[in-house]
């Protein structure tokens, strides 16, 4: 090679990377959430000796750490997407002087309408989102394991989200 013959890198992107996110974004894509959350049983009573829950483990609630994924559609109004998802938390006590853990389970679905298509980037993305959930409660001390079920429950969430990307 001579000094007169130019070095050239040839790049070839499958997206025009500098594009608006509108146009360089695809029809299916996925999504993947972390949510973290306290829950306090308010109502819960204990089927093996009736005691409620603040009269067992107090005031302090059960932290409930939760992944989701799903599936998503993007198309020219803005965004489908359809997740499912799975938490766990745990509370430990001592009380008349037995060892007790109350693990809580959680299941849910969620659906969503996000907007994230009204700027050229979604540095600001509203959206709507509804969930159904339930939570199964496993109480364990020195003695019998019982598990009980929840009713199911509904959520609507509306959110003006700044997103970092």
């Amino acid at each position: 090679m001579t000094e007169e013959e130019p070095r050239l890198v040839e790049i070839n992107y499958p997206i025009d990377v500098f594009a608006p996110y509108k146009e360089r974004r695809r029809t299916h894509g996925a999504n993947f959430g972390i949510h973290l959350e306290n829950y306090v049983p308010g109502r819960w009573e204990s089927l093996i000796d009736s005691e409620i829950y603040e009269n067992t483990y107090g005031k302090k609630p059960i932290s409930l750490t939760s992944i989701e994924a799903g599936y998503k559609y993007n198309f020219v109004l803005g965004s489908l997407s359809f997740m499912g998802g799975i938490g766990y938390g745990e509370a430990n006590t001592t009380f008349l002087g037995a060892s007790r853990v109350m693990a809580v389970y959680k299941y849910f679905g969620r659906g969503m309408y996000a907007l994230d298509n009204l700027l050229p980037e979604p540095y600001i993305v509203p959206y709507v989102a509804g969930s159904i959930w339930q939570m199964r409660i496993k109480k364990a001390r020195p003695g019998p394991v019982t598990e009980e079920l929840s009713r199911q429950a509904w959520d609507l969430t509306i959110v003006l989200e700044p997103c970092f990307s």
